[in-house]
């Protein structure tokens, strides 16, 4: 009955309409949060392991990690809005079902793409892009072989299990279950303003109506 009651409400409509909107917010921030703890993870725990920074199968830890943290995540939480973000794009270091031989197939493509082409690497407003592609292009330099630099990817890959399991520990943390986020401390807003403006929102709509008022 209540639900039923909030849907023919307008005025309650609105609001839930906007409190999806904002749940919808916080499901790209986990994917935006999860990447960036990634990132940093993978670059502190790669330290020392075997292999150079450019060999194309370290590249592939970072998608890889990524997108299974991603699909836990989502598990935990039963989330089909965040799936359907994941799966649109929103972060492209995401693969369905963290398929490694669709990572590595991409990479060494790439990889190929870019030691053929003549104009080099295009300047990147993100550094960490254009890293990214020299380091692809050089690994494709350094062995032109597509079939040995393929080879070389799964040897390398094997030899960084230990990293790659290490990695996956550090981030399991990051994943709660059935996580609540509970918006209880008004005292966070920035301005003192915006939570007296809301204080007398929230009082206005509670009133009772007067005499003469309906």
């Amino acid at each position: 009955d209540f639900l039923q009651w909030v849907i023919r409400e307008p005025r309650l409509r609105e609001v839930m309409i906007k409190g999806a909107e904002f749940k919808a917010e916080l499901d790209y921030a986990v994917l935006d949060f999860l990447h960036r703890k990634t990132i940093l993870v993978t670059q502190v725990m790669l330290e020392g392991a075997p292999g150079s920074p450019g060999d194309p199968a370290r590249l592939a830890i970072e998608p890889y990690v990524f997108s299974r943290m991603v699909i836990k995540y989502i598990k935990n939480i039963n989330s089909d809005v965040l799936k359907e973000i994941a799966r649109s794009g929103a972060q492209r270091d995401f693969y369905e079902g963290a398929d490694l031989d669709r990572i590595k197939a991409e990479l060494l493509n790439q990889a190929g793409m870019l030691a053929q082409d003549e104009q080099g690497i295009p300047d990147s407003a993100d550094p960490r892009e254009k890293l990214h592609l020299e380091y692809l292009k050089n690994a494709a330099y350094n062995s032109p072989d597509p079939d040995a630099l393929s080879r070389q990817f799964d040897q390398d890959w094997q030899a960084l299990q230990p990293a790659l399991r290490a990695i996956e520990r550090k981030m399991l943390p990051f994943l709660p279950r059935e996580p609540l986020i509970v918006l209880d401390d008004f005292g966070a807003l920035d301005e003192t303003s915006r939570l007296e403006r809301l204080i007398a929102g929230m009082r206005d709509r509670l009133k009772r109506p007067g005499p003469g008022k309906s």
